[in-house]
């Protein structure tokens, strides 16, 4: 910024814009092994930053190129090397990744939740599928398409059930409510397993009383079975002589206490 007087003696201040390598904010370097789209997108936020026009733009990314990428200017015309677009499609044609949109959109719909792994990984990796899918859709677009796959990618089932009943419009929100509901339900298994190890007193009362029904009916028939009649005839139990099938056997009379005759004279 240069401070300069008119003929009449009035200051007026001029705004010089700097060379692009010299603004506020540098963009970083391409040597075509990192990725092409989220270079390009720091790049022309830097771009922006700087106020920087189509051909300082072209300027600033031949000289940001680096190792192998450099030899992407052999192939572009000196008379192109000034235009931007020129320069950008030329590297998009190497680096980008429009040829691959496929294979990451069967990667996404394949997508499932590996063992182990954490529900806010499985997210940020979704999130990379459906971006590298779809670079050019909407974001409102990938949103939803990214709140679909995350869902369906969840291998446990009741999560998934209660996501599609909760109908989250955003991938963070999906995101916030499963694990909100991992949490419950690793809440309520948890209670289950202390009430589990709590002695229910109503049961052990009942199973005590049931316990001592059956001694007591055990006793009952072992009574009863000591008290069954004998037969005078067989000598088995359950029945008496003047019932027993068997023949009657010769029975020793009783003796008779008699009195003598000369007893008492």
């Amino acid at each position: 910024m240069n401070t300069a007087q008119d003929p009449q003696g009035i200051a007026r201040v001029t705004t010089v814009r700097e060379p692009p390598g010299k603004g506020r904010v540098k963009p970083p370097t391409f040597d075509g092994t990192s990725s092409w789209p989220n270079y390009l997108k720091q790049f022309k936020a830097a771009a922006t930053a700087n106020g920087w026009s189509g051909t300082d733009c072209a300027t600033a990314l031949i000289l940001s190129l680096r190792g192998n990428a450099v030899d992407v200017l052999e192939t572009i015309p000196i008379e192109e090397q000034a235009n931007f677009e020129q320069i950008v499609k030329r590297l998009e044609t190497r680096y980008g990744q429009k040829h691959l949109e496929d294979v990451y959109f069967t990667m996404l719909k394949n997508r499932a939740q590996k063992p182990g792994e954490s529900l806010q990984e499985l997210e940020a990796d979704i999130s990379r599928l459906v971006r590298l899918s779809n670079p050019d859709s909407p974001e409102s677009f990938m949103e939803r398409i990214a709140v679909r796959y995350f869902i369906e990618a969840i291998h446990d089932a009741e999560t998934q059930q209660a996501l599609r009943l909760a109908r989250p419009k955003t991938l963070a929100d999906t995101l916030s409510q499963a694990l909100d509901f991992e949490a419950a339900k690793r809440a309520s298994k948890r209670d289950g397993r202390v009430r589990a190890l709590q002695p229910d007193l109503g049961t052990f009362n009942e199973k005590y009383l049931e316990a001592m029904i059956e001694r007591l009916l055990d006793a009952r028939k072992s009574n009863i079975k000591r008290r069954q009649p004998q037969c005078w005839n067989c000598g088995e139990l359950g029945h008496v002589r003047s019932r027993c099938d068997r023949p009657v056997t010769q029975q020793e009379e009783k003796p008779v206490y008699k009195r003598s005759s000369q007893q008492g004279n």
